[in-house]
């Protein structure tokens, strides 16, 4: 159905002049909230159905909703077919009429399964054998066999050391080396390359930048199925990080320590949207966590980080490199269980970190 000069006007201002419905509001003497509804009904005529029946998709698409909207739309996009084909037709509208706008990189639509398109893990190593030298790790010999020889507390630390020799193994996309090292010490763990269905949220935390950057984002926890914690991130103006050094989630227990994810984070145009497995044998003490960081670090620094861990018997691993984004994960309101007496996600009973 074809928009109006005015609606069109208005679409055009969102997507390419910087603007704000806020801002529009002001411009044009307009009520609060009517340049929103306008751009609605605009979206709406180029798509025949309203796009917001089921979630906020017009802020999402014309670059209007915050970090926590963002995430929510993702999510919800990558459920629903019928949806994420409205979404669809809608930038392809859009980007016919507006060929400079900035328009979302919409995510992987539902095949079967809520989330997918992630890329299998490598074969794990057998016990005992150090890991392969790959071109590009950053990792010594001497490192790799430091690797190898990690144990007892060891087999959580193994899944961060692991994780670092697949994030910078130089491959064009990162493998989730950490999970394929829980796979299989233990089979009844999720297979990073299978999708993790929706599930229940827990908490949202919306990330901002420390020193004031563009950098934006929310990352989301849930669980799945009832057993299988899950970390949502939606980040956006992140830039390229240097060829050394990677991008990594991490649940920090204090301003310090923390555990990392096991997957890097490759912006795509700045952007990156993607659902991460937290393995099982660590939801108790990140259930703990104060904040949640997103890094940028070396593999060396990991490296002696992780040691310097399994050195002194524990789980917490002092976070190197930088912080780029940082939110605090929400208290637990007064009044409600205390933290230790709380299932933890993925556990049959609260566990604390320790």
């Amino acid at each position: 159905m074809p928009i109006s000069a005015d609606q069109s006007a208005v679409l055009e201002m969102l997507l390419t002049g910087g603007q704000s419905y806020a801002d529009l509001d002001d411009l044009f003497g307009l009520g609060e909230g009517e340049t929103r509804e306008r751009a609605r009904a605009a979206l709406e005529g180029l798509g025949g159905a309203d796009p917001d029946r089921n979630v906020g998709l017009s802020d999402y698409l014309l670059g209007q909703a915050d970090p926590i909207g963002r995430a929510d739309a993702v999510r919800h996009l990558r459920q629903d077919a019928p949806d994420r084909e409205l979404a669809d037709k809608i930038v392809t509208e859009l980007a016919s009429l507006f060929p400079a706008a900035e328009l979302p990189k919409l995510p992987q639509a539902p095949s079967g399964s809520r989330f997918g398109g992630r890329q299998a893990p490598p074969p794990a190593q057998p016990a005992g054998e150090p890991l392969p030298a790959k071109e590009g790790t950053g990792f010594t010999s001497r490192q790799t066999r430091t690797i190898a020889a990690l144990g007892g507390v060891g087999i959580l630390l193994v899944v961060v050391v692991l994780a670092v020799a697949g994030v910078f193994s130089g491959e064009d996309e990162p493998t989730n080396a950490g999970a394929a090292e829980e796979t299989a010490q233990n089979p009844e763990a999720i297979d990073p390359s299978t999708p993790i269905p929706d599930g229940e949220e827990i908490s949202q935390v919306p990330l901002t930048s420390p020193s004031g950057g563009k950098a934006g984002g929310a990352a989301v926890v849930g669980i799945s199925s009832g057993t299988q914690p899950y970390l949502d991130l939606v980040l956006t103006d992140l830039p390229d990080p240097p060829k050394d050094k990677a991008y990594l989630a991490w649940f920090m227990f204090d301003d310090d320590n923390g555990y990392p994810m096991a997957a890097a984070i490759v912006p795509q145009n700045g952007s990156y949207e993607n659902r991460l497995a937290i393995p099982t044998a660590v939801a108790g003490p990140i259930s703990q966590s104060r904040a949640i960081e997103i890094s940028l670090s070396n593999p060396e620094e990991i490296l002696a980080a992780a040691e310097s861990a399994l050195d002194a018997g524990s789980l917490e691993i002092e976070r190197p490199g930088e912080t780029i984004l940082r939110g605090d994960v929400p208290r637990q309101p007064a009044g409600n269980a205390a933290p230790e007496d709380q299932q933890a996600p993925g556990e049959g009973g609260g566990q604390g970190n320790g």
